[in-house]
C-alpha cells in the first residue's frame, strides 16, 4: 500500500474562522515512518505485539490519544480557586510551554490512565484482567488531587457537561448523552462494542476512551480560558492563563523519573508522528499554540487567543485522524482473527473521539467510517475497507471540520 503525505514544514496557516471558536460546543505504536516532504511512503508494519501502542510505558495510550455536572467540586475542574494555583509555584516546563502556574496536581490525571494500563496489560498475554480494579480506579481516580484533598476523577470528567459538549451534537451522533463514559464502560463492562471480544481489544476501548476524555477536558479548559478573556479576568494566578495552562496540563500529563512525559495526549501525539513520518510536526508545534494562547490570555487579545485555540484543537484532532487512517491497515495485515479484533477495537476507539467532528463536516463519513471498525473480526479487512476510511476521513469537509493542518493531510492511500 502506498500513501502520499503531504509533510512539508511550512508554517501553519489557520484559514479556519474563529466565529464559532467558543470551543463549546465542537469538540494513543509501531515504527514504520509512511512518509517524508512530497514522496511516496509505505505503510507502518503491523506490530508484533497486538498493541503496543498501550505498553505500560503506557501513554496509558491511555494510549494514553474529556467537567457542571457530576463533579461535586464546587470548581468543577476549571482550575479557580485551587490551592496550588494560588500558591505561586510554577509547574516545570516542557518544550515551548512554561506554565504560569502549579498544574502538577491536573498533570497527575495522567497518572491514573499510567495505572489503569497497568491493571490491563496482563490482557495482552491473554491473561485475566481485575476490571473491578479497573472499574474503582477510573471512578474513584487516585493521583489527581484536588485542593479539598478528594480526587479528580476520570470518570467525573467524562460526565461533565461542559466536556461532552466539546462533541458536536454529541448525543445524537453517538446515540448515548454520555458516551464518553459509555465507551470506556463498554470496555470495563464487556458491554456495547465491548460484547463478546477479547480482554485485549476490550482493554483498547478502555485506554482509548480515556484519550478521548483528556481530549475533551484540554478544549473545555480553553472554553474557561476563553470566558475568563471575555470578562477581563486575565491574571495568572487564577485566571484566563491558568485555564490554559490546565488545558496543557492534561494534554501532556505528569512527568516520569527521566523528565518525558509518556501518559498522556502528547505521548500518542508522539507516536503518531513516527507512524507517518513527521517527527516535530504534531507535538511541539501543538504545545507552541497553547503557549500562544497562553500569551493572548495574558494579555487580554481575544483574537490572538482564538487564533491559537484554532490551531490546537486541529493539531489534536490530527492526532485521531492519523489513528483513524493507521488501524485499518494494521487489521488489513492480520491474518489470525484475535490480532484483527485487537486492531479493529484500537481504531473503533481512536475513531470515536473525532466522529462527532467527521459527522459535522460531511453527514455519513463518520457512518462508513463507523462500520468498517464495528465490523466482525471474522472477516477479513482488505483494501475495500481501507479505501472507505481514506475517502471518508480525507473529504474536504471533513479535513476543513476537524481543522487538520494542509501540511499533514494524507492525500492518497492505494493498497
Amino acid at each position: 500500500m502506498k500513501m502520499l503525505v503531504r509533510a512539508a514544514i511550512l508554517p501553519l496557516i489557520v484559514s479556519i474562522s474563529v466565529t464559532a471558536i467558543g470551543l463549546g460546543v465542537a469538540a494513543c505504536g509501531d515504527n514504520g515512518a509512511v512518509g517524508g516532504v512530497e514522496v511516496i511512503g509505505q505503510t507502518p508494519p503491523v506490530e508484533a505485539d497486538p498493541d503496543p501502542e498501550a505498553d505500560p510505558d503506557p501513554e496509558a495510550d491511555p494510549d494514553p490519544e474529556a467537567d457542571p455536572d457530576p463533579e461535586a467540586d464546587p470548581d468543577p475542574e476549571a482550575g479557580s480557586g485551587t490551592a496550588s494555583a494560588l500558591s505561586g509555584t510554577k509547574t516545570a516546563a516542557s518544550g515551548p510551554y512554561a506554565p504560569v502556574g502549579d498544574v502538577t496536581s491536573h498533570a497527575a490525571l495522567a497518572l491514573d490512565a499510567r495505572d489503569i494500563a497497568a491493571l490491563l496489560a496482563p490482557a495482552k498475554d491473554g491473561q485475566p484482567v481485575d476490571w473491578a480494579a479497573v472499574g474503582a480506579l477510573y471512578e474513584n481516580g487516585k493521583n489527581s488531587l484536588k485542593a479539598d484533598g478528594s480526587a479528580r476523577t476520570l470518570q467525573s470528567i467524562a460526565l461533565a457537561g461542559d466536556v461532552l459538549a466539546q462533541f458536536p451534537n454529541g448525543p445524537a451522533v453517538y446515540d448515548d448523552a454520555s458516551f464518553l463514559d459509555a465507551h470506556v464502560r463498554a470496555g470495563i463492562d464487556g458491554t456495547g462494542r465491548g460484547a463478546g471480544i477479547s480482554n485485549d481489544a476490550r482493554r483498547q476501548l478502555v485506554e482509548k476512551g480515556i484519550s478521548a476524555i483528556l481530549y475533551g477536558k484540554v478544549l473545555q479548559e480553553l472554553d474557561a480560558a476563553r470566558e475568563k478573556i471575555q470578562t477581563g479576568e486575565t491574571a495568572d494566578p487564577d485566571g484566563a492563563p491558568h485555564n490554559v495552562d490546565e488545558a496543557w496540563a492534561f494534554y501532556a500529563g505528569a512527568s516520569d523519573d527521566s523528565g518525558a512525559r509518556p501518559f498522556a495526549l502528547s505521548s500518542t501525539a508522539q507516536k503518531r508522528e513516527a507512524d507517518f513520518g513527521l517527527e516535530g510536526n504534531i507535538d511541539t508545534p501543538l504545545q507552541q499554540a497553547l503557549a500562544d494562547a497562553q500569551s493572548a490570555a495574558q494579555s487580554g487579545d481575544l483574537a490572538a487567543f482564538d487564533s491559537a485555540a484554532v490551531q490546537v484543537k486541529g493539531y489534536l484532532n490530527t492526532v485521531f485522524y492519523l489513528a483513524s487512517l493507521k488501524y485499518v491497515k494494521s487489521a488489513a495485515g492480520d491474518t489470525e482473527k484475535a490480532a484483527r479484533e485487537t486492531h479493529l477495537a484500537e481504531g473503533w476507539a481512536f475513531f470515536q473521539t473525532i466522529r462527532a467532528a467527521v459527522a459535522a463536516g460531511a453527514g455519513g463519513a463518520d457512518s462508513a467510517i463507523e462500520n468498517v471498525y464495528s465490523a466482525d473480526a471474522e472477516v477479513t479487512v482488505g483494501s475495500e475497507q481501507i479505501d472507505a476510511v481514506d475517502a471518508a476521513l480525507n473529504g474536504g469537509p471533513v479535513l476543513d471540520s476537524l481543522g487538520v493542518p494542509q501540511q499533514l493531510r494524507v492525500l492518497d492511500s492505494q493498497p
